[in-house]
């Protein structure tokens, strides 16, 4: 009788190994994505947001606090976007199959102008009453914002930020945002790509854009440096065409 028993423990605990060995097989489907998300200089940007978005799901957002990030998501391909106040936003397209994923990212400083190194007093005449910060126009330490007329449908829309431009026939110059003891570079963004420069030529015949002057390029994960970089619309597109 005893020997009975035994055996009839022994098959159950068998049964009940191998249920939950499935289970757990079952549950152990998602996928770790973990990453960083730094600034050009290598620096770490707390806090940072990121939103994972899957084609046939809801966008799912996050934050890393610290600018470390870790989520486990099921399998699939997704549309990841990184964001951090006074940072230029970047989106990339990536497929996570099983196991742990690393995905970082490197964010460019799209901040206006510092209004603390302004000297308002400096604008103070004699016999005259001091001036009101309401009087000021504070646009011009400002990015202004246009998106790239060729690429109106594109997704994600392809902008351009700067201070200055100027305008002749074919041919849109811009150029950086002129702060108060230093320059503020012209940035193009789109999607995985960011851009800044001094000045930026676009050709709106030839659908280009002639980037000079301290040329930093955020590609994926990847940043280069230079001082001259062409960029080419293709289709509803911005390809780098070289950057030296």
């Amino acid at each position: 009788m005893q020997n009975i028993l035994f055996s009839s423990f022994l098959l159950i605990a068998s049964i009940h190994s191998g249920f939950v060995s499935r289970l757990g097989e079952q549950l152990n489907t998602g996928v770790v994505i973990q990453g960083h998300v730094v600034g050009v200089t290598g620096l770490t940007i707390a806090p940072a947001s990121l939103v994972f978005t899957k084609s046939d799901g809801k966008p799912l957002e996050i934050s890393a606090l610290y600018g470390h990030y870790s989520i486990e998501l099921s399998p699939g391909k997704y549309t990841v976007t990184a964001s951090a106040v006074g940072f230029c936003a970047r989106s990339r397209e990536v497929s996570f199959g099983s196991g742990t994923s690393v995905v970082d990212f490197t964010l460019m400083d799209c901040s206006d102008c510092d209004l603390r190194n302004i000297d308002f007093d400096s604008a103070v005449e004699p016999d005259k009453p001091p001036m009101e910060l309401h009087n000021i126009d504070l646009t011009k330490f400002k990015y202004k914002k246009e998106s790239l007329d060729a690429l109106q449908l594109a997704k994600p829309a392809a902008e351009i930020l700067f201070g200055e431009r100027e305008e002749e026939e074919d041919l849109v110059l811009y150029k950086g945002l002129p702060c108060i003891g230093e320059q503020k570079p012209v940035i193009v963004a789109y999607g995985p790509i960011t851009l800044s420069s001094e000045t930026l030529r676009f050709s709106k015949k030839r659908g280009t854009m002639k980037a000079e002057g301290h040329v930093v390029l955020i590609d994926e994960g990847q940043t280069k440096k230079g001082t001259v970089a062409e960029l080419a619309i293709e289709g509803r597109e911005v390809r780098v065409s070289y950057i030296k």
